[in-house]
């Protein structure tokens, strides 16, 4: 699903009931009302929807991933739990030797090998 389609069936499918018992419950500001059980149903539609993407797609899709992961904490743990719920991405490389990476894996390698290496520089510095 496209932002553009996500945000529409948002639109379209919000209550004032759930957004009157969403505020009772202390959420402020805007917000669509939709039920969690529709969120849900959308949330499944937008992994099928990721694992039934090109090839191309579905590997740049796990590249970015990984790059996000490794950038800070803060987003290596987002990463890690997106990474954890769109599971293993299955990508043809045709007749190479290439494989996909496994983002959760991924990422945790390369955070310890820049710890490690960082480490080494202060080392080397202090």
């Amino acid at each position: 699903m496209t932002k553009t389609e996500v945000m529409k069936e948002l639109r379209a499918n919000g209550s004032a009931q759930t957004r009157k018992s969403s505020r009772r419950h202390g959420i402020k500001g805007d917000m669509f009302g939709v039920s969690y059980a529709l969120l849900g149903k959308m949330k499944r539609k937008i992994k099928t929807r990721i694992h039934a993407s090109d090839n191309w797609v579905r590997y740049a899709m796990n590249n970015a991933l990984i790059n996000i992961g490794v950038r800070n904490p803060k987003l290596e743990k987002i990463a890690i739990a997106a990474a954890t719920r769109i599971g293993t991405i299955e990508v043809d490389h045709g007749e190479t030797g290439c494989k996909t990476p496994e983002a959760v894996s991924y990422i945790k390698k390369t955070v310890a090998y820049n710890k490690k290496k960082a480490a080494k520089k202060r080392r080397r510095a202090g």
